[in-house]
């Protein structure tokens, strides 16, 4: 908008382009210059725009989901990390407790504690659910 009347003026004053010469006052005067001055770029983008409303609607690539999400503000119902450390730690804490656990009375070969392995090696389940006599 600037450069076609700067140079309608200057080219013809240095006898440059003299076909430039008074078409200022012709173009800026007449309707059909500014109706194609609108026209001609929505004409020209419309393609690009039904090419990208076709994309995100239709066909849309994961990244054009994650700027939804972030440009409506959509709350994510995934796993925070921090819940799903917790959950972690508890399942941890649960292997721990299995894996310690033993006998309630100790098994060393004193003479304090022959009644109690006498009774361990007495009981054999793999034998029968009956009890050892004596006891």
């Amino acid at each position: 908008m600037l450069f076609l009347p700067l140079y309608c003026v200057v080219a013809p004053a240095i006898g440059f382009s003299l076909e430039y010469q008074g078409l200022v006052s012709h173009l800026w005067t007449n309707g059909v210059f500014y109706f194609m001055l609108i026209l001609v770029p929505i004409f020209c983008l419309s393609r690009d725009f039904v090419w990208k409303y076709y994309k995100r609607t239709y066909a849309p690539a994961s990244y054009h989901i994650a700027q939804e999400i972030q440009k409506y503000n959509i709350p994510d119902y995934r796993p925070r990390q921090e819940q799903f450390q917790k959950a972690i730690k508890k399942v941890r804490a649960v292997q721990r407790m299995r894996r310690n656990r033993g006998f309630a009375f100790s098994q060393t070969e004193n003479p304090a504690r022959q009644d109690q392995s006498r009774l361990i090696r007495a009981y054999d389940t793999s034998k029968s659910d009956a009890r050892p006599s004596g006891y």
